[in-house]
């Protein structure tokens, strides 16, 4: 997830005023932010950037607790089955996202 932030939205070491009007960090680490104001400042509002939206906060959800899970070392291994299951959801969320950009720049 973090290289397709870096691809899509690189990182800045200064706060970036976000199309919501909040201020945030968008630096390395904060690659889930960097992709939420990718598709807010990419996409117009629509019900299909709504969806990707949607995708994007389910894919993160997961890749937080799996980070959690393998953070716990010894005792917390992620199963085949979880880290397949979050590579299948990034996979259809970049999809998603190349077929957005690919339809607009048509």
């Amino acid at each position: 997830m973090k290289a397709s932030a870096d691809f899509f939205y690189a990182s800045t070491n200064e706060n970036v005023m976000c199309a919501d009007g909040k201020e945030r960090v968008v630096g390395d680490e904060q690659y889930l932010n960097r992709l939420q104001e990718f598709l807010a400042t990419k996409f117009a509002k629509s019900s299909s950037r709504d969806l990707l939206r949607s995708e994007l906060e389910l894919l993160s959800v997961f890749a937080r607790r799996l980070n959690d899970v393998a953070s716990k070392g010894v005792h917390g291994e992620v199963s085949p089955e979880e880290a397949k299951q979050g590579l299948l959801g990034l996979y259809w969320f970049l999809f998603n996202v190349t077929s957005r950009l690919q339809r607009e720049s048509s």
